[in-house]
């Protein structure tokens, strides 16, 4: 049954995706392109008479957070909150399938369709021309399946929120704005200050898209790769923890019709 929901969510997501070409083109767009080419315009515009930077280094970095930001980052968070606040979430209690299964598959449907459609060519060819090695390549997988783990476990825990609050909309739109600061995405986090990147690593926004981009591009020794990795594991753990536990205390306090 599990091997089915997951096949007809997939082939749902991917039928959508595919029914119309402006979609897909508009998808593009506004999920890679533009971000793209607003950051490197950016990041460039400030750092061109820095002649300690290197210009291409600079567009392949932003290429990579931003592919990898669109990755592992999800608003999943409105979808739960919708279903707290119109009572969708009863007819999902009773559901054979878990909510938050079914929650975080049609999301991942979605996302594994747009990556093999728009993400993976971007890094198979950057893979390729930077020559990244085989080990590069696994600590890179690894710390992207982490920085899914933290984007989803953050995103989560602010739509359980809904089970207290009325509206979620605000914390949601400052959590976009954070972890993109902090995460590397607008920025590289390597132009800051040391004292300043040593405060942000010790936050789990760095291990979402700046980790994973930084090990794809060789900035870590393997050893330093491994460190880097296991403290994001730390960060992957207990969010997941707080997230099952405000799920739990919410479903407890949550009343609707027939649950």
């Amino acid at each position: 049954m599990n091997r089915k929901f997951y096949h007809n969510a997939i082939k749902f997501q991917a039928n959508l995706f595919f029914k119309y070409k402006s979609y897909v083109a508009l998808s593009f767009l506004g999920d890679l392109a533009i971000p793209i080419i607003i950051n490197v315009l950016f990041i460039v515009g400030v750092i061109s008479k820095d002649t300690s930077y290197s210009i291409p280094k600079i567009i392949i970095y932003v290429v990579l957070t931003n592919v990898l930001f669109t990755v592992t980052m999800t608003d999943m968070e409105n979808r739960i909150s919708y279903d707290i606040r119109s009572y969708q979430l009863a007819y999902k209690l009773l559901s054979p399938i878990s909510p938050l299964r079914n929650y975080i598959v049609n999301d991942l449907a979605i996302k594994l369709v747009k990556t093999l459609t728009f993400y993976v060519p971007f890094l198979v060819v950057i893979a390729f021309f930077e020559r990244v090695s085989v080990m590069t390549i696994l600590l890179t997988v690894i710390s992207i399946l982490i920085a899914c783990s933290i984007g989803y476990s953050i995103s989560f825990i602010i739509g359980t929120l809904s089970f207290w609050l009325t509206e979620i909309w605000g914390i949601s739109a400052i959590k976009n704005l954070v972890i993109a600061a902090f995460s590397g995405t607008i920025f590289p986090l390597y132009i800051l200050p040391e004292h300043v990147q040593s405060i942000i690593y010790k936050t789990p926004f760095p291990y979402i898209s700046y980790v994973p981009t930084s090990i794809l591009m060789g900035e870590h020794t393997y050893i330093n790769a491994w460190n880097t990795i296991l403290t994001g594991c730390l960060w992957s753990f207990a969010l997941l923890v707080l997230s099952k536990v405000l799920w739990n205390i919410g479903i407890k306090k949550y009343e609707s019709v027939g649950v």
